[in-house]
């Protein structure tokens, strides 16, 4: 006769009442191993837990307007829930964009909505999205936060000057004194870039 059965709890499928009832009626004492009580978190937190992915997106408008946007831009724009970019390059969006619009370039103000998590934010960007843009500077915070985004050029100033002025651009010596310290007319004949 047994006088002990040491078993796990492994519930029907384990067949655990099975085990139970043989001991009742040998009159074994069952000794059942349970795991130890987990403090995890239930499905419903884990789900509560579960961040949407939020999809950002830079779209260049080159001379802000539409006209210089992609298709791939345009698209972007279309699907956007949230659109942010200065108010006059808002003001230039096509009716089938989003109203949802915040009219702001800032970086610190931009970040703080980034902070919401809305699902699908496209920011707006006239001139070049590559070329002493706003986009630059907010990718930087972006790449250093983590935090994953798309940049859509548009067509950019230089070549909408450049069809302008049926002239072509690939021995232009470019500079920009926007945002920055800088004499353009020195910069460009001592043949700095």
């Amino acid at each position: 006769n047994i006088q002990w059965l040491v078993t796990k709890d492994g519930g029907a499928v384990g067949g655990f009442m099975e085990k139970a009832k043989a001991c009742e009626y040998c009159g074994a004492r069952l000794l059942v191993l349970r795991r130890p009580r987990e403090n995890g978190e239930t499905v419903e937190s884990i789900l509560k837990g579960v961040e949407i992915a939020m999809k950002i997106t830079l779209v260049g408008m080159g001379g802000g307007t539409v006209d210089s946007v992609t298709t791939q831009g345009a698209e972007a724009l279309h699907e956007a829930t949230l659109i942010i970019g200065a108010k006059r390059l808002l003001g230039n969006l096509p009716d089938f964009c989003t109203q949802n619009r915040i009219a702001m370039y800032k970086i610190g103000e931009i970040l703080s909505v980034l902070e919401k998590k809305e699902q699908n934010i496209t920011l707006v960007y006239s001139g070049d999205t590559g070329f002493y843009s706003g986009a630059s500077a907010l990718c930087r915070v972006l790449d250093e936060r983590h935090i994953g985004y798309t940049v859509i050029p548009g067509v950019s100033s230089v070549q909408l000057l450049s069809a302008a002025i049926h002239e072509p651009w690939q021995n232009w010596n470019l500079v920009s004194a926007h945002g920055c310290a800088c004499d353009p007319v020195a910069a460009c004949s001592m043949g700095k870039p």
